[in-house]
């Protein structure tokens, strides 16, 4: 595993228990592992994580 992906899947993990069920953390992963470890996503990003982030819908 390179040191970029590393650093991808560990922030697509800290994302996920940032905001929980709102953050699609599996697409975040396939992403990394897809892109080989070039799209890092940073949580307190949101043009990095937007992808990720369920919208939230009211009724």
């Amino acid at each position: 595993m390179s040191s970029t992906l590393g650093v991808c899947i560990t922030n697509c993990v800290q994302c996920k228990q940032m905001y929980g069920h709102y953050f699609e953390g599996k697409t975040c992963g396939d992403t990394c592992v897809a892109s080989n470890g070039m799209l890092v996503p940073d949580c307190n990003n949101p043009g990095t994580i937007g992808n990720y982030l369920k919208r939230l819908y009211r009724k």
